[in-house]
């Protein structure tokens, strides 16, 4: 802890307000222009700027100019074997002098001045253990935890599947969020070609633009490195290649920065996101639908969650994407399939609606998405009629599943929680978040259902639905107000990483339980 610290104020004295280093125009680069460097100068140990990529550092090639050349089958992010760059990692953790050259600044405007003439603190709340108040931040004491929690500013970093992010958010004394800045870079276009993400493809294009988008994210912000008071990244479920992208560049930043690091559960941030945006009150219902999780979660507090049901098979994002392909429609398949089911008869096809009717809480959509193509070769060629038919048919099955699966679950919430809101006068909540979120006919269903049931529906803004780093920021936020110690440089990402980690494997995942 005392070398640690000795490091980290050396490297305070030496100018840390000096990482991240170029200057860039007011708008977000093409893809393809982005330059990556965001690794580079750390003592020689990682070196990008000179035309290397990450993955070099894994012995691998650099991606090919023509990606037809190459099977896209085998293009898969890495395969979890990371251990020469955490050895490289390591090597530089174990230097105890000042790491300049990482990322500089130019001059800017800084935000306004603060009490804390030494920002450097090992844990944010270590001060407060000891009956200090951090920082000189004004703060007010948590209930449950007894700290005393100080107005907070973080940086946040999500690389977990197809989305480039980066953002800064703060959150007051009472609790109240303020997003400074929430940068976004998507590649659709770069795996639009292939019917869905191709992993490799994703990962080194995380390379390219995250040390850009990072100093986005703080030039719009208006602050430095030196005025935020920790990172989060990403750090699971998804892309095993992207999370090493995102998580690395966390913790070279919090090293070189001297800040601490949290290493969020992406699915922890859409659990949390509700009380970002609609400052929502324990506890409450989650219904996670994206490509690659199908959730139903109670959210208890911060790191107490309990699944309730979950997908056996397919997630529901993904039976979109493979329904829309399945009949030539473009990716996403999402919104491509909610456009045509909008001319579409929702009674011509009567489709399966797997698991209605069970006690249990869980989903499936492998028959669903089986039914769809046994009707479609049936009718085939199909027109365009036939078409927007299938993707109505579809769309309703899956409304008439989740008015089930959902309308059971917040029978059960009501049972387990009988007191708590009539006695507050507040209504118990339902929160969707994921992509499918953004469903107008998904959404309509859930909202007559929390209507009929006494429950509120709340549906954050579509981009903090989708994959976001102002969710991620916002999660380090709140596990920061517990009192939750940082995490340390030798965390590992997780391709997958159960919210709930006492939950049950299901039939259909194996040994390892839930796709999450």
């Amino acid at each position: 802890m005392r070398q640690v610290d000795q490091f980290a104020r050396g490297a305070a004295d030496d100018g840390v307000a000096d990482i991240l280093a170029r200057q860039i125009g007011g708008e977000i680069k093409p893809l393809g222009q982005l330059r990556r460097h965001i690794l580079g100068g750390m003592h020689g140990e990682i070196e990008l700027a000179g035309g290397k990529l990450l993955f070099e550092l894994f012995g691998e090639q650099p991606l090919a100019a023509d990606l037809g050349q190459r099977p896209v089958g085998d293009a898969v992010a890495l395969g979890g074997q990371h251990d020469d760059l955490e050895h490289v990692l390591g090597q530089m953790m174990r230097r105890h002098q000042p790491v300049a050259g990482l990322m500089r600044l130019g001059k800017r405007q800084r935000a306004a001045p603060r009490a804390d003439p030494e920002r450097f603190c090992l844990h944010p709340f270590y001060s407060v253990v000891t009956g200090v108040l951090v920082n000189g931040f004004p703060s007010h004491r948590n209930q449950r935890t007894g700290f005393m929690v100080p107005f907070l500013r973080i940086l946040g970093i999500e690389t977990s599947c197809d989305e480039t992010a980066a953002a800064v958010v703060e959150r007051d004394a009472e609790g109240h969020s303020n997003v400074l800045s929430d940068v976004v870079l998507s590649q659709l276009d770069e795996h639009s070609a292939y019917g869905g993400v191709v992993p490799e493809i994703a990962a080194r294009a995380h390379v390219e633009a995250l040390d850009e988008l990072i100093e986005e994210a703080l030039k719009r912000a208006n602050v430095s490195l030196n005025d935020v008071d920790a990172i989060a990244a990403t750090s699971g479920p998804g892309l095993i290649g992207g999370l090493l992208v995102g998580l690395m560049t966390g913790k070279a930043i919090a090293r070189a920065a001297g800040k601490p690091l949290y290493a969020i559960n992406h699915l922890e941030g859409h659990a949390l996101t509700a009380r970002l945006t609609d400052g929502l009150s324990f506890p409450y219902l989650m219904l996670l639908v994206s490509g690659g999780h199908t959730q139903l979660i109670l959210v208890r507090g911060v790191g107490q969650y309990e699944r309730w049901g979950t997908t056996i098979d397919d997630a529901l994002g993904e039976a979109f994407d493979k329904t829309a392909k399945l009949l030539g429609l473009p990716y996403p398949g999402g919104p491509a399939v909610e456009r045509m089911a909008r001319d579409g008869n929702p009674d011509r096809f009567g489709f399966p609606r797997p698991v209605v009717g069970e006690a249990r809480l869980d989903f499936s959509f492998s028959g669903l998405k089986t039914a769809v193509r046994q009707a479609a070769q049936d009718i085939a060629p199909l027109s365009d009629q036939d078409v927007a038919d299938i993707c109505a048919s579809f769309q309703k099955a899956v409304s008439r599943t989740l008015k089930d699966r959902i309308g059971r679950g917040l029978q059960r919430f009501k049972t387990e929680f009988p007191a708590t809101f009539p006695a507050s006068g507040e209504k118990p909540a339902l929160v969707v978040a994921g992509g499918v979120a953004a469903n107008l006919e998904l959404r309509g269903t859930l909202q007559a259902l929390c209507d009929k049931n006494g429950f509120r529906f709340i549906a954050p803004p579509l981009h903090l639905c989708t994959d976001n780093a102002v969710m991620i920021a916002w999660a380090g936020l709140e596990r920061m107000a517990t009192g939750a110690a940082p995490d340390t440089l030798d965390v590992q990402p997780r391709s997958r990483w159960p919210l709930d980690s006492n939950a049950e494997t299901l039939i259909g995942f194996g040994k390892r339980g839930a796709k999450a």
